[in-house]
């Protein structure tokens, strides 16, 4: 009866000590991810070695020099619509990024002070398919027509509420375009400029990158993680770990109608 009661206790205490480790070992790998991390996010966000306050960050998506063009002639409609919603994201950023600098305030650029936040991803969106001057018979892909939405009543209940522009949407049926509660594994294939509703916000998806600590830049990288803008608080933009929201993937359907409604081939 010792031997067995020896036994039980040493196996009982062999087991906590081996699962105490485990989880110390976790916590030091994930420490360790973290630290590489943080430091692989410093050497893309900053463009000297300082930090702090005097750091001077990659303000790249803040150029508009910097944005890339169509070669209509040559470009896919995958590729039309990767570089819509990437010219899009930045629309964007630099619209919020005027809002909070103080250079600009919501009644110039919404024409009231209500809650503009899904007014704003189509104003972005409105401004990336001018800056990329889509023909005229490519205007039919494009996602927000302001000749046909501007007199539709359910557009104008979408421009106002983000459970609406959902709604919007999920009416053109275009297959693989809206992902419900998206999985980490369902954000690798999401392009940058999907627009994501949270509640009744409506938030500008980046793509996969890097931000300062301040959430003031993003500089895109295929090593970072998954950012999104938006206009609900300080920070201009943040990680994006939210698993109860809905992506609609602008980009995709726009590819989509390009290929289906516009029926464009390049050669």
């Amino acid at each position: 009866m010792k031997t067995k009661k020896f036994l039980k206790n040493n196996i009982v205490t062999h087991v906590s000590a081996a699962l105490l480790g485990y989880l110390v070992a976790l916590i030091a790998i994930d420490a360790h991810n973290e630290n590489k991390f943080e430091s692989r996010q410093d050497a893309s966000v900053y463009t000297t070695d300082a930090r702090g306050r005097d750091a001077e960050l990659n303000r790249e998506i803040f150029n508009p020099s910097s944005f890339e063009s169509i070669a209509w002639q040559y470009n896919t409609n995958q590729r039309v619509g990767e570089v819509l919603g990437k010219t899009a994201a930045k629309e964007y950023a630099m619209d919020m990024d005027s809002l909070k600098s103080g250079t600009a305030t919501a009644e110039q650029m919404f024409g009231d002070e209500r809650d503009y936040c899904t007014e704003a991803v189509v104003r972005a969106y409105r401004d990336a398919v001018s800056r990329l001057r889509f023909r005229r018979g490519n205007v039919r892909a494009v996602p927000f027509p302001a000749a046909h939405c501007d007199t539709t009543q359910s557009f104008q209940r979408a421009m106002r509420n983000a459970k609406h522009l959902v709604k919007y949407f999920e009416a053109d049926s275009v297959p693989n375009s809206i992902i419900k509660n998206p999985s980490k594994s369902d954000l690798t294939t999401v392009s940058a400029g999907s627009i994501i509703r949270r509640g009744r916000h409506s938030y500008m998806y980046m793509g996969i990158g890097y931000i300062d600590k301040r959430g003031q830049t993003f500089v895109a990288d295929s090593r970072g993680r998954p950012v999104v803008a938006s206009d609900d608080d300080k920070r201009l933009f943040e990680y994006y770990d939210w698993s109860k929201c809905t992506v609609i993937d602008v980009p995709k359907i726009v590819e989509y109608k390009l290929q289906n409604d516009v029926q464009r081939h390049v050669r």
